[in-house]
């Protein structure tokens, strides 16, 4: 079997430090500034790995293809992406869900905590340049009496505690200076938690 490859941004968010956490779900994130490295790393890979093949094949057709005649502008086929349209914009941010198959056993209970997470991100007012350049909801854990609850209260407790966590995060990136420190102090206190003394 093939070694399944996996994306630097994601695997740098799946083992980095929760940025907020709440009853059931946490939150990574990661700068702008880590973004951009992340993906100088991937590219400067992805050319190793086409250097190699370009040496032992035929060279293949890519998948960035020019969109006109005139082959000014890029557009992605395989994500079906047009320059300037609407996947343009969804293209500035990487988004991740991390759902373990241990916490939910069923994937439409997976799937569903996906979808919701992905509704409260798209409505949780964010400001303009305050985005992080990529983040990851995680479910850390997962409630027994979920069983007995029917889908639609879930998704309304999920909706409930994901726009908390959100609005949280928006305040903290909106704040200026240390977001490391006094972010986290905010949070334990929040969480009804002593911080520990610095």
């Amino acid at each position: 079997m093939a070694m399944q490859r996996v994306d630097p941004v994601f695997a740098a968010l799946a083992r980095r430090r929760p940025a907020l956490s709440s009853a059931h779900f946490v939150i990574c994130t990661l700068s702008t500034a880590e973004f951009e490295h992340l993906r100088s790393l991937q590219e400067q890979a992805l050319q190793r790995t086409r250097a190699g093949h370009a040496a032992t094949s035929a060279p293949t057709q890519s998948r960035l293809q020019p969109a006109g005649p005139d082959g000014g502008e890029l557009a992605d086929l395989k994500s079906g992406g047009k320059p300037g349209g609407k996947n343009a914009e969804t293209r500035s941010i990487c988004l991740g869900f991390s759902v373990p198959k241990r916490q939910l056993a069923r994937a439409v209970d997976r799937n569903s905590v996906r979808r919701v997470a992905r509704e409260a991100w798209r409505h949780a007012g964010w400001v303009s340049g305050q985005m992080p350049a990529a983040a990851m909801i995680k479910l850390r854990r997962a409630e027994p009496a979920w069983r007995e609850i029917g889908r639609p209260a879930l998704k309304k407790l999920w909706r409930e505690e994901l726009d908390q966590l959100l609005a949280r995060l928006t305040r903290r990136l909106s704040q200026p200076g240390d977001h490391s420190q006094q972010g986290h102090q905010a949070d334990q206190a929040v969480q009804g938690r002593p911080a520990k003394p610095t």
